[in-house]
C-alpha cells in the first residue's frame, strides 16, 4: 500500500465504481424529468451510458438494449438477487428523509430495472434505513424499524433477522455473530460468477455485512466501516452503506 494508492485506482480504472456513477445517473434523470417519471427513462439512461457495468446491472442493460423484458426478473437475469441495487439505493433513502414508505415506492421504479426478490429487497431495506437515520439517532432501532419493509417469510428478512438475533445472544462478540450468520446464509446459489469463483455478493448477506458494522459499531463512525469492511465479500459498498447511514 502506497501513498497515492487510492489515487491511483480511481484513474486507472474508473469503471470500478457503478454504486457512485449509477447513483448519478439517476439523479440526473430526477433532475431533468422529475420523480414521477417511469421506469423506462432510468432504464434507458443507464443502459446507453457508457460507463461499464457488472453482474445484475450489466445483464439488465444487456436486456434492455435487446428488448428483453423485465430485465431484472430472474427468469431473464441470472443475477437478480446480486448486490446491484442495494448498493444503488442510498440517493432514494436521501430523497425521502424520515418517509420510508414513499422511498419503497421509487425503490420499485427503480429497483426491479436490475433486480428481483432478494436483490430487490436489498435496495428496499438500505433506503428505509437511510431515510430513518435522519429523523432518529438511536441504531438499533433504525435497524428494526427499517426491517418492517420487507415481507415475512422472504429469505432476506430471515438473514437480517438472524443478525439482530445474535446481536441481542452476542453483544460484545460481532465475530460470533458474522459466523452463526455465515453458517446459514453464505452458500451462494445464483450469482454465475460467485458460484464457481468463492465470492458472494448476494444482497441478504451483503445487508446482513452492513447491519452487523451498524450494530456492533454503536454509532462510532470508523468501528462501524472497520467492522462491516472485515466481514468480507463485497467490503467496498458494505462498509460505505453503513457509514453512509
Amino acid at each position: 500500500w502506497y501513498d497515492d494508492y487510492i489515487y491511483d485506482t480511481f484513474i486507472e480504472d474508473p469503471g470500478l465504481y457503478d454504486d457512485v456513477y449509477m447513483d448519478l445517473t439517476f439523479l440526473e434523470v430526477i433532475a431533468k424529468h422529475g420523480l414521477e417519471t417511469s421506469s423506462d427513462t432510468y432504464a434507458n439512461a443507464f443502459a446507453e451510458a457508457e460507463y461499464k457495468l457488472w453482474h445484475a446491472n450489466q445483464c439488465a442493460r444487456y436486456n434492455i438494449l435487446n428488448g428483453i423484458k423485465p430485465a431484472g426478473h430472474w427468469k431473464n437475469n441470472p443475477h437478480a438477487d446480486d448486490i446491484d441495487f442495494q448498493i444503488e439505493a442510498d440517493f432514494i433513502g436521501m430523497l425521502y428523509p424520515g418517509m420510508p414508505n414513499a422511498a419503497a415506492a421509487l425503490c420499485d421504479t427503480v429497483g426491479h430495472i436490475m433486480n428481483y426478490g432478494d436483490g430487490w429487497y436489498g435496495g428496499v431495506y438500505t433506503a428505509a434505513m437511510y431515510t430513518l437515520a435522519y429523523v432518529c439517532e438511536d441504531i438499533p432501532a433504525v435497524v428494526t424499524e427499517a426491517l418492517k419493509t420487507i415481507p415475512e417469510g422472504s429469505g432476506f428478512k430471515d438473514c437480517i433477522q438472524c443478525v439482530i438475533d445474535e446481536w441481542k445472544k452476542h453483544p460484545k462478540d460481532w465475530k460470533k455473530c458474522w459466523f452463526e450468520v455465515n453458517k446459514s446464509f453464505a452458500d451462494e446459489i445464483g450469482c454465475p460468477d460467485g458460484v464457481w469463483n468463492g465470492l458472494n455478493i448476494d444482497a441478504k448477506l451483503n445487508a446482513a455485512y452492513v447491519v452487523i458494522g451498524l450494530l456492533y459499531g454503536n454509532g462510532d463512525f470508523e468501528k462501524t466501516m472497520e467492522i462491516s469492511t472485515r466481514c468480507g465479500q463485497d467490503s467496498d459498498c458494505n462498509p460505505a452503506s453503513a457509514a453512509g447511514i
